[in-house]
């Protein structure tokens, strides 16, 4: 597998998925108030979450794929569907 760079804007990313900033925010968060019971030090220069910087914007992207591809299999084991059948499905049943 080769690694093209991809240099995705936060307009990009929102477009695209526009819950993408939450989602890896809330990532964050939850790695860095975490990661001391693991025994692992966060770097002092991203203890923040900063949405402009290549690490949020990454984060994001990551965020948007795990969701995008969850959102497919469940497409798929449901027959069909778009988007919102999916959404209003999990919440009707949720």
């Amino acid at each position: 597998m080769t690694y093209t760079e991809k240099r995705l804007s936060i307009e990009e990313i929102e477009k695209a998925y526009p819950e993408a900033y939450k989602w890896a925010r809330k990532f964050h968060d939850l790695y860095e108030e975490t990661a001391p019971m693991f025994g692992y030090k966060t770097r002092k220069e991203t203890k923040e979450f900063d949405p402009k910087s290549s690490n949020g914007r990454l984060m994001a992207y990551v965020c948007f794929n795990i969701i995008h591809q969850a959102l497919a299999e469940e497409r798929e084991r449901v027959g069909g569907g778009d988007r919102e059948d999916i959404l209003n499905f999990r919440h009707s049943t949720g």
